[in-house]
């Protein structure tokens, strides 16, 4: 037999071969029994993360709604108490699925107001600022392994008054606080896209319809109401149809231009005019018809148009130009905007009262506005009818373009079944004309 002398140690080649061999697969079996519960703890914290962030984004919207609500709630009562606000708040998250107390924690104070009230930028009194914080841990399914029982999940949200004209992304506001079904309707394979938001007060299970193939897109998320007696609006997509994202509960809104107050008539007077050819028009009281049609092509100087009785008609290939204008509906006075040839390409005026506002109807008026017949419609400016029972109708392929910066509706009913395209860039106007009344988020 072989040796080796190593010093004053002498071993047997064989003996140590064996001695290495066994020790390397003994190394293998204990880096393994090492490393699998490393591994196992990786994937499975993976997966709860995953399944954190998911939760994460539910709560997030929950406290974006609550935070709104918190800020309706003070901007109709600036003297409401901490008890009576956190009561609004508790009763938005939990019926978006968070309920404060046990594991939820919910908390609820007034930036500007409360001093221990951390935000990332500064509120007065004012602003009418609330915060809303939602936290709750969560069991973890697989990072139990690692000791890690539990991962904490928390959010936060500030909504505040959007004074001085900025904030708000509404697109859509559909004002009817009633539970009627389809106050919000949507059909006819409509794509209808909003870069801001849209709200539909209805507490009605089926207050948003959309039927027919169509897609109902909005940015910044769709809101159903829930009324006072904690009825909670929804919404139906049927034939194929999409609404994206998910609409979340909360408190129905007052009308953000119910203090626009209501235009005097003035100017001159002008009865049963029809424009067929080219024409320059002026601001003043229009009785009877204000016609564009066929080969009309129609220039509206700024300044506010009086439709006194009869329609603002424009029809059969029409072209309405202009900018700076606003259309005052009263005594009956109706809307009526049709066929496929048919254009309007015009905005509201940028400054003064009736800043980013088109079309005012009279709040008595109950004559129901209508475009139809593939008309395109592109105007920067709001289409304001409040009059309960009024229904705004999009028909027949009619179509809002993208050539607008922003369009926005507040209407008592909408239905559409000819898509859209509505924006929401106010910069050209300094914000949103909803923004001097308007709760938004801000944070």
């Amino acid at each position: 037999m072989t040796f080796l002398r190593f010093g004053g140690l002498t071993m047997s080649r064989l003996p140590i071969l064996v001695r290495f061999r066994l020790d390397e697969a003994g190394q293998v079996l204990v880096l393994t029994a090492i490393m699998l519960p490393v591994l196992i703890g990786a994937v499975g914290m993976a997966i709860d993360i995953g399944y954190a962030f998911d939760y994460r984004q539910r709560m997030q919207m929950a406290a974006d709604s609550a935070a709104l609500a918190g800020a309706y709630a003070v901007d109709d009562s600036a003297s409401i108490t901490a008890s009576d606000l956190a009561t609004v708040v508790n009763i938005d998250t939990t019926r978006n699925g968070f309920p404060n107390g046990g594991s939820v924690t919910i908390t609820v104070c007034r930036p500007g107001v409360d001093f221990s009230c951390p935000t990332t930028y500064t509120y007065l009194p004012a602003s009418k600022a609330v915060k809303v914080t939602i936290s709750q841990p969560k069991a973890t399914f697989f990072s139990g392994i690692l000791g890690l029982s539990s991962i904490t999940v928390g959010v936060s949200a500030v909504a505040s008054s959007s004074s001085g004209g900025g904030g708000s992304t509404a697109n859509i506001i559909v004002l009817d606080n009633t539970c009627k079904d389809g106050a919000f309707t949507s059909s006819g394979s409509s794509d209808i896209t909003v870069s801001g938001s849209v709200h539909v007060n209805s507490c009605g299970s089926k207050g948003l319809t959309v039927s027919g193939g169509g897609a109902l897109v909005a940015s910044s998320g769709i809101t159903v109401g829930c009324n006072a007696s904690g009825t909670c609006g929804n919404y139906v997509a049927s034939g194929g149809s999409t609404v994206s994202p998910v609409p979340i509960s909360g408190a129905q809104i007052e009308d953000p231009l119910k203090d626009l107050p209501v235009p005097t008539p003035a100017g001159p007077t002008f009865s049963g005019t029809k424009i067929t050819t080219t024409a320059t028009l002026d601001p003043g009281i229009y009785t009877g018809n204000l016609e564009v049609s066929g080969s009309g092509v129609a220039t509206f100087n700024p300044g506010i148009y009086f439709i006194n009785g009869g329609k603002l008609d424009i029809k059969s290939g029409g072209k309405a130009l202009g900018d700076g204008v606003m259309f005052y509906l009263y005594n009956s006075a109706q809307l009526n905007i049709a066929n496929s040839t048919t254009s309007v390409t015009m905005s509201a005026p940028t400054s003064g009262t009736y800043r980013g506002i088109w079309l005012f109807q009279e709040r008595t008026n109950t004559k129901n506005p209508t475009v139809s017949g593939s008309a395109t419609v592109n105007v920067n400016g709001v289409i304001y009818v409040s009059t309960p029972g009024t229904k705004l109708t999009f028909s027949g392929g009619s179509t809002s373009g993208t050539l607008a910066d922003y369009t926005v509706f507040v209407v008592w009913n909408f239905t559409m079944s000819g898509g859209g395209t509505f924006n929401s860039d106010f910069s050209s106007i300094g914000g949103s004309p909803l923004g001097a009344k308007g709760i938004a988020l801000a944070e």
